[in-house]
């Protein structure tokens, strides 16, 4: 069913797609930590809660049906299963956020598609807006590049836009260049083709010119697939398409070879900068560290294979399967990861494999609908459409496997876009006989649960900065009263995984105040129980009230996690000397690696050794007065130290068994064994100086020599 744009109608639509295309790139915030996650949901979320209040003002809404098929049984199936693995999660909180993220992208999807089925045109509205968002968007990061505009925006890793960061803008730059190249094939004016053609060209360069290994990835074999695709379902007209193929062809390479000259010219204006990002290609270590990543979260899904770790629960399970095998600075706590960089396995380790496989189906109906959408006779705009399209699905996959594209608002908007295009291919000219019928009060109620909850994360998040920023001036108390604020909002864990109550407890240790430390490193602990530095500081308020037990409780978790965390173990060990197991706190501070900076392992070294040494002479001097020689010398001879006391409990031993000998060779010279003695004799070293021994000898001697004589 469709029906023709009125003006009323043309220019809501048109607010649709400039706020959602245009505007949400360009939306960032510094008062967050992470700059562009929250502000772009919540923009995004008001911006949707606007066009469906509006749709429901103007009766468009009646218009609306929610077709019964495969594809929106999937994506309902994806719902509720992302709902129901959060069943044993261990933070609901962070659940409920990342489920209504998905609600709020249903709901998207659903309006979009009913907006291009009821109103076909509206496809060339959003393709125009991409282009412009594209050239936006490019343009920032080409400016970035050359060091000549926007480099007071907050980011990293050039070029990064208003994204904050590389790996999220060149994905979400790479997503707005199928839409180009469809405004290319559908352009009805010149003007907007050429302007189409520019703005994917400088899409391009930017992507290139990134030096990002996913994106070049995901567009190389984006472009091989498609092309083999065509190849095969083209072999009826290989001829007449062959020569077309190859026209395409060219004018692909030409450009090419106009980006590689433009690109060479940018690397000799920024020689240093680029030679350096150019050196990080050939850097496999991101590699190893996406593969250790994998492999934890696939051992994740086997301990969890039903209902998955839960939605958003993910980061917080990862230290339980230990950080070995990760970069030093996971090692030690100072990073902490937040996603595995693979949408479908980060999707099959927290919603389990029923909610994957509804994942997966999505794309697998999609590249259905487009391999017989093939089938049909099309004219050559739509049959290169649909290859398009084909790509773009390839390319959003690629992202997918290296990336994170489905936590970031514009990347799963551009996927939104995408799908809806794609569902939109199955036409129909009538109500489907299974459908229900849209009430605008559902997505409303959706929206809204998803604004409060972001709004509220968004708040604890401004906190969270103030938070950050009180700590490194040392103000505890601001510390204390911005952690207050922002558990008020529900907000109990940070973008970096840290509880807050773990600030408000350092800032509470800070001040002496060991009671309100301990109660909050306490709740810290409930919120993430793996995370490292609140089991180190947990175990080292335990240790401070004396509980012994419980400090090693903590800190025994700390090392299993990270057998290397260096502060845990100088923690543990100090736990166990003070509890009186010299045994243990002596094998744990071995395994710390040597610094002669870490003046307080140097001194817990000196300790350790002392009270170990001290120990072992007391016990080899409980063996010696009891007669066991043997274990007293075994005891004694561990020590490699000079000590005034090791050295006279050795020669105690020494003249201990050097009597020990003359007494045994006295005892066969009364017995008239007098071989039996002499042997006895010579195994006494160093007995030449005792009196007993002389005399024993010249006796021996005279009486073996009579004994000589008389045979």
């Amino acid at each position: 069913m469709t029906s023709k744009l009125n003006k009323t109608h043309s220019g809501i639509f048109q607010l649709f797609v400039v706020l959602f295309i245009v505007f949400t790139p360009l939306v960032y915030s510094k008062t967050t930590v992470d700059i562009t996650l929250l502000p772009q949901f919540l923009f995004f979320s008001c911006s949707l809660l606007l066009f469906v209040v509006l749709l429901f003002l103007f009766g468009i809404h009646k218009k609306f049906f929610l077709p019964i098929n495969r594809i929106t049984i999937t994506l309902i199936g994806y719902f509720l299963f992302s709902v129901t693995s959060l069943i044993g999660a261990l933070s609901i909180s962070e659940g409920l956020f990342e489920v209504t993220q998905i609600g709020i992208w249903i709901v998207f999807i659903i309006i979009t598609l009913n907006l291009l089925r009821t109103y076909p045109e509206i496809k060339y509205l959003i393709f125009k807006a991409f282009v412009l968002s594209s050239l936006l968007v490019s343009l920032i990061g080409l400016a970035q590049i050359l060091g000549i505009g926007f480099t007071k925006l907050p980011g990293q890793l050039v070029p990064y836009g208003t994204f904050g960061n590389r790996n999220i803008y060149t994905p979400a730059l790479l997503l707005t260049l199928p839409f180009v190249i469809l405004e290319i094939i559908w352009a009805e004016s010149d003007k907007w083709k050429w302007f189409a053609i520019i703005s994917g060209l400088l899409n391009v360069l930017v992507v290139l010119l990134s030096c990002m290994r996913t994106a070049w990835l995901a567009l190389a074999l984006a472009i091989l697939i498609t092309m083999i695709i065509l190849l095969v379902k083209n072999k009826r007209n290989s001829l007449e398409y062959t020569s077309a193929l190859i026209r395409k062809i060219k004018i692909v390479v030409i450009s090419l070879v106009f980006l590689g000259i433009a690109g060479a010219f940018v690397f000799v204006i920024k020689s240093d900068e680029k030679k350096a990002n150019v050196g990080k290609l050939w850097s496999f270590s991101s590699t190893n560290e996406r593969t250790t990543l994998w492999k934890k979260s696939i051992e994740m899904f086997f301990d969890h294979p039903v209902n998955g770790v839960g939605e958003g629960n993910w980061r917080i399970m990862l230290p339980n399967y230990t950080l070995t095998g990760l970069p030093r600075e996971a090692v030690v706590g100072e990073m902490h990861y937040q996603r595995p960089e693979n949408d479908f396995i980060w999707i099959l380790s927290e919603t389990g494999l029923v909610g994957f496989i509804s994942y997966l189906l999505l794309f697998v109906f999609a590249f259905d609908i487009l391999f017989k959408r093939l089938v049909h006779s099309l004219s050559p705009r739509e049959k290169n459409s649909v290859f398009i399209l084909i790509g773009s699905l390839i390319l959003y996959i690629v992202i997918a496997m290296f990336g994170f594209p489905k936590e970031r608002t514009f990347l799963t908007l551009e996927f939104g876009f995408l799908i809806s295009l794609i569902l939109a291919e199955q036409k129909s000219s009538s109500v489907p006989s299974k459908s229900v019928n849209i009430t605008p009060i559902l997505f409303i109620l959706i929206l809204l649960v998803g604004m409060y909850l972001g709004y509220n994360k968004y708040a604890g998040e401004v906190q969270t900065q103030k938070i950050i920023q009180a700590r490194s001036e040392n103000q505890n108390e601001q510390v204390i009263k911005y952690s207050e604020l922002a558990l008020k909002k529900g907000y109990v864990i940070d973008p970096t995984s840290t509880p807050i109550n773990f600030y408000k407890g350092v800032a509470y240790y800070s001040l002496n105040n060991i009671d309100s430390a301990l109660y909050d490193f306490e709740l810290a602990k409930k919120v993430h129980p793996y995370h490292l530095h609140v089991l180190n500081n947990l175990g080292t308020c335990y240790e401070a009230k004396g509980n012994h037990a419980k400090a090693i409780e903590c800190l025994s978790e700390a090392t299993r996690i990270s057998p290397d965390f260096q502060d845990a173990l100088i923690n543990l060990s100090a736990a166990y000397f003070n509890s009186g197991n010299l045994i243990m706190a002596r094998k744990v501070i071995t395994k710390c690696r040597i610094n002669k900076s870490n003046k307080e392992l140097e001194t817990l070294h000196k300790v350790i050794d002392k009270k170990w040494n001290d120990s072992i002479i007391s016990t080899s001097i409980n063996y010696f007065n009891t007669g066991n020689i043997t274990q007293a010398n075994q005891s004694i001879q561990t020590l490699k130290i000079k000590d005034p006391k090791i050295k006279e409990i050795k020669a105690a031993i020494i003249n201990y068994r050097k009597d020990s000998v003359i007494k045994l060779a006295e005892r066969y010279f009364k017995n008239d064994s007098l071989k039996a003695a002499k042997l006895e004799l010579l195994k006494c070293r160093g007995c030449n100086t005792n009196p007993r021994f002389a005399i024993l000898k010249t006796e021996l001697d005279k009486k073996m020599g009579i004994h000589e004589k008389s045979r």
